[in-house]
């Protein structure tokens, strides 16, 4: 939170629970999009946390620690599908990395059930700080907006909540291990 600085870019509606997310051809782009846009900034009190950004020094990997979801609380998954996972989580293995296989600790309903009351006021405040203008909502969203609007303040704060100790719970995860 805040190594990526959000003054002047899009408002925040999950305050400190959202992050800026970077997504580039490779890993190499995004360390350098990383480090070009990492840094304090006079908008964003958060960033003032990490101060400047010194580029890592390379270290010699370690072999990589990996968490497998073969299924998401029961749902079916296609049998091709897990073949050619387990085929690639033996591969992982003879390359020296750790594979678990595991259930996720979150129901994909729930994440669905929050990220709609996130998504709905999300675009609610949107509209109401004027960041979006009525008229350029679609249609199809108009029944979200709406539905933003009627969310009580401690059913978004519940969600928050949750929220938080999803988040919690995922960094956990990943202090042991390095992909889901």
């Amino acid at each position: 939170i805040g190594k990526i600085p959000r003054g002047g870019g899009f408002p925040e509606i999950l305050y400190d629970l959202e992050v800026v997310g970077l997504i580039a051809r490779t890993v190499e782009d995004v360390l350098l999009l990383y480090h070009d846009l990492a840094g304090p900034h006079p908008q964003d009190r958060k960033s003032f946390i990490h101060g400047l950004q010194v580029r890592p020094q390379v270290r010699k990997p370690r072999p990589k620690r990996i968490r497998l979801h073969m299924s998401f609380n029961g749902s079916p998954v296609d049998t091709e599908i897990i073949d050619s996972v387990k085929e690639a989580a033996i591969r992982l293995e003879e390359i020296k990395c750790r594979v678990d296989e595991s259930q996720p600790s979150f129901s994909p309903e729930e994440m669905a059930g929050l990220l709609s009351v996130i998504f709905a006021t999300g675009l609610a405040k949107l509209v109401e700080t004027k960041v979006v203008v009525r008229e350029d909502v679609g249609e199809s969203l108009w029944p979200l907006l709406s539905e933003g609007r009627q969310v009580s303040g401690a059913k978004y704060l519940d969600v928050l909540d949750r929220t938080w100790e999803l988040r919690n719970q995922a960094a956990e995860v990943f202090g042991r291990y390095d992909f889901i």
